[in-house]
């Protein structure tokens, strides 16, 4: 069973997103986020369970956060403060 969870704190975050992969099987992740008009802020490929981003260099404003496994993409829209 897969499971991806994004959290950060506070909320709205204040540009630190802690990603979790919860996975029985190691695999990659590839990590896309995206600013509301989709261009590419920040990408990376992870093998850890855990992950953390920062974003604080960002304006204020949306973004999209993009997980992607085995071609199985989990999209989440953030606020950054």
């Amino acid at each position: 069973m897969r499971t991806y969870s994004i959290y950060r704190l506070p909320k709205p975050t204040d540009g630190v997103l802690n990603i979790l992969f919860d996975s029985e099987e190691q695999s990659n992740y590839d990590i896309t986020v995206c600013d509301i008009s989709g261009s590419v802020i920040y990408e990376n490929f992870s093998y850890e369970a855990k992950t953390q981003i920062d974003l604080r260099h960002l304006k204020q404003g949306y973004y999209f956060v993009e997980i992607n496994r085995n071609n199985t993409p989990l999209i989440k829209r953030i606020y950054k403060k």
